[in-house]
């Protein structure tokens, strides 16, 4: 049930994302279903992503209120693009958000990761 309701998050989180991307070209194949806030303590999501992109700012922009929509807490892990495939592979993250297309494709490819967005 855990691993289901953080399926959930992670569809949310990258619908989020997307949405801060010019048009993807490909769509999602199922919207993702907002989890309401509980009183529970909040789960945990991981997401392993570039240096780069955190220090954008752009996880400080909206993370907020990604952790506030879904009572959830967002462990962000900031590494190199290899580091963060690497983190995702071994399955000890929830999203990974990077930027190198070939890579990304071997990932998804290779079974580790399942619909892979454009967001920016």
């Amino acid at each position: 049930m855990a691993r289901l309701k953080l399926t959930h998050l992670l569809m949310a989180l990258m619908v989020i994302l997307a949405a801060c991307a010019p048009a993807a070209t490909v769509a999602p194949t199922a919207a993702p279903t907002a989890v309401p806030p509980t009183a529970a303590a909040p789960q945990t999501l991981r997401l392993a992503t570039t240096t780069s992109t955190a220090d954008s700012g752009l996880l400080d922009a909206i993370l907020p209120d990604f952790e506030a929509r879904y009572s959830a807490k967002v462990d962000v892990v900031a590494v190199g693009t290899g580091q963060a495939i690497a983190i995702g592979a071994k399955g000890d993250a929830d999203v990974v958000l990077v930027h190198a297309r070939s890579q990304e494709d071997k990932f998804v490819a290779g079974g580790d990761g399942v619909n892979r967005l454009v967001v920016m």
